[in-house]
């Protein structure tokens, strides 16, 4: 999947392989990636920085309706 991923403001480009499941007639996908927070100008305050991760895994999964 390619698409725009957008936090504060910052839009880019993420593309991620994307795994998709049809069970029972469903249709499924999920997929998981990561985001650098300072890629998205997201700024820690110094007091927890040590305690944040600067890298993210964002994990999304989703179920697909029909288009009526």
């Amino acid at each position: 999947a390619k698409g725009d991923l957008t936090i504060h403001g910052v839009t880019r480009t993420i593309e991620t392989p994307v795994m998709l499941t049809v069970k029972g007639g469903a249709l499924s996908g999920s997929t998981n990636f990561e985001v650098a927070v300072a890629d998205y100008n997201i700024e820690v305050p110094s007091v927890v920085r040590e305690n944040i991760a600067k890298v993210v895994q964002v994990t999304v999964s989703a179920d697909f309706d029909e288009l009526k």
